[in-house]
């Protein structure tokens, strides 16, 4: 880990009121645990459409993973299929040689450098799954206990604000609505 986390939660306690700063967070994220990458997205549990927000990627990747590969993704599968909920890496969502027998790993993880995975997986909320995701090549080797002792150190501030942004956005529906 590369980064101080107490400046880390304050930078995700700022998001929580401006959800325009949530690229800047990611980008800190990535700094901080020296992830090459780093993507937040709200997934609905049922059609696997959602927001995301990602550090470090080629545009062009996210729009081919909503087009094509978020029906395949075998590590979003086995999260939802067992429950998972924390801070997880690739190796506790699945065995890794069954994630790199993949047509998800192997087209679309390899080619961007997500060959180590390290993410919060929140539980379910009115059918919506958040994750937060952060990849590295596999050249840094795996995440260690360290890495995910940390990251569980700012899960709590991340939900805190995520949700405090759900509100506010309810809230500028309702009054867009009402007037």
């Amino acid at each position: 880990m590369r980064g101080d986390i107490a400046q880390l939660i304050g930078t995700v306690c700022d998001a929580a009121l401006d959800a325009d700063l949530w690229p800047s967070v990611l980008e800190q994220f990535a700094q901080t645990f020296g992830s090459t990458k780093a993507h937040l997205a709200e997934d609905n549990l049922t059609s696997t459409a959602g927001k995301l927000v990602s550090y470090g990627t080629d545009p062009a990747f996210p729009r081919l993973y909503a087009q094509y590969y978020a029906t395949r993704n075998v590590l979003w599968k086995n999260i939802v299929q067992q429950s998972l909920d924390g801070v997880l890496t690739d190796r506790i969502i699945m065995p890794r040689a069954d994630l790199e027998r993949s047509e998800f790993y192997n087209d679309y993880l390899q080619p961007q450098g997500f060959e180590e995975v390290l993410c919060f997986a929140g539980k379910p909320h009115n059918g919506i799954c958040t994750t937060l995701i952060l990849t590295r090549e596999r050249r840094h080797g795996p995440w260690a206990p360290k890495d995910m002792k940390a990251l569980a150190k700012v899960v709590p501030h991340l939900r805190r604000s995520l949700g405090i942004n759900r509100q506010i956005g309810d809230l500028r529906v309702v009054n867009e609505l009402a007037e």
